[in-house]
């Protein structure tokens, strides 16, 4: 499994077909994506980030996953060097002090990613994806860092300078 950069549009339209609230690609606004593909060119996961707010030092990030014909997913999708590639950028390249994702109550398996990720529910939309309440966790770069995911001592913070672009988790 290897990363995908500079095909932003193309993945996060992938990633919003994959979550039934998204709908249309458009509703993430501005955004950057990072693709995970695996040995035979496909998409396997995606990252999509979104509603960045420099001024406030954080961002929105929607996942998602093909499953496979079991229904489970690949662990080699999110191994511990493609999702420290899918969170270093905020943290590294956009100098984000939290990363913010919001999935609806009745996705268990995604809250659990989300957990292991180390990612903490912080609070409850109440229906905030019509039907469902939305559940909100957030991932501070302090406990990004000490994490099982972390860099722990990666790039500088800015180094990449703060533009929405990805490109510098595709190294």
């Amino acid at each position: 499994m290897r990363t995908l950069c500079g095909y932003d549009v193309q993945v996060a339209a992938w990633v919003a077909a994959q979550i039934p609230h998204v709908g249309d690609v458009s509703n993430f606004g501005p955004l950057a994506a990072i693709g995970v593909i695996d040995d035979a060119g496909q998409l396997a996961a995606g990252a999509v980030y979104h509603g960045w707010m420099p001024q406030f030092r954080g961002i929105e990030i929607s996942f998602a996953m093909r499953p496979l014909p079991d229904g489970r997913h690949d662990p080699r999708a999110l191994s511990r060097g493609v999702v420290r590639a899918l969170l270093s950028y905020p943290f590294d390249s956009l100098n984000c002090v939290r990363v913010t994702a919001a999935t609806p109550r009745k996705a268990d398996r995604t809250r659990e990613f989300l957990e292991k990720l180390g990612f903490k529910r912080e609070g409850v939309l109440r229906y905030g994806f019509g039907s469902d309440h939305a559940f909100l966790y957030g991932l501070l770069e302090r406990e990004w860092r000490r994490g099982p995911f972390g860099t722990r001592g990666g790039l500088t913070h800015g180094q990449e300078g703060k533009r929405l672009h990805a490109a510098a988790a595709c190294r």
